[in-house]
């Protein structure tokens, strides 16, 4: 028996060779931040796209027929919230991207990778989700949170 402390078959040990340096995090967020930037402006085209084409046609702003009429404010909640949730959330995405891009500001960074999280925030109902949380594990390693910091003071 060896004097070491018991093997564990589930314990991860992570090789010197690939552990990843301050330099590859902040290029790995420049990288992920403008995969999350362009499927966040792809979106926000097309979903504006929709939104006008809506306009243009008049189509889905009247209630369908037989609608009972007391409850036409919450009809026409529903109608402001679809349209106005996934337009901040896109936005917040793309103002967030563009702050981890210049690694300002870093709650606005971290609300662009949380607003990521939601599958209406991004094209294919979810294809962003793994690259908002690449982001939020980048945002929390020691040389992003410096380099942050460093822009932070410097103005």
């Amino acid at each position: 028996m060896s004097e070491g402390p018991p093997w564990n078959p589930y314990e991860v040990r992570q090789s010197p060779a690939l552990r990843s340096t301050g330099e590859d995090d902040l290029r790995n967020l420049t990288i992920v931040a403008t995969i999350l930037l362009s499927m966040s402006m792809l979106t926000l085209t097309l979903y504006l796209g929709g939104i006008a084409f809506n306009l243009a046609m008049g189509v889905g702003f009247e209630p369908p027929p037989g609608f009972d009429q007391d409850n036409l404010v919450a009809f026409r909640m529903g109608q402001i919230g679809s349209i106005a949730i996934p337009l901040v959330c896109q936005l917040l995405a793309i103002f967030g991207s563009v702050a981890m891009i210049a690694r300002k500001k870093s709650g606005l960074a971290w609300a662009g990778a949380i607003a990521g999280l939601f599958p209406f925030c991004g094209p294919c109902l979810g294809l962003s989700i793994p690259f908002a949380i690449w982001a939020m594990v980048l945002l929390q390693r020691s040389e992003v949170v410096a380099a942050f910091q460093a822009n932070s003071s410097n103005g």
